[in-house]
């Protein structure tokens, strides 16, 4: 499952097999399910963590659509 903490102290889970479309763009990182979705901000990750991301989303949700 993956869990996204929102500033306001809200906490989405969404597991991975639910998990359909991840769309990158410069600033975060938003995973959509068919109702639902979570965005992750880069603004708070190194460039290690970053880089991990997609690769470890892509581990645990094979089928997923990555733009």
């Amino acid at each position: 499952m993956y869990g996204n903490h929102h500033s306001t102290g809200a906490l989405a889970i969404l597991g991975y097999a639910h998990l359909k479309k991840l769309v990158i763009t410069e600033k975060y990182f938003s995973l959509f399910t068919k109702i639902q979705f979570a965005v992750t901000f880069k603004e708070g990750m190194d460039q290690r963590q970053i880089d991990a991301f997609v690769p470890y989303i892509k581990m645990h949700c094979p089928g997923i659509k990555v733009i």
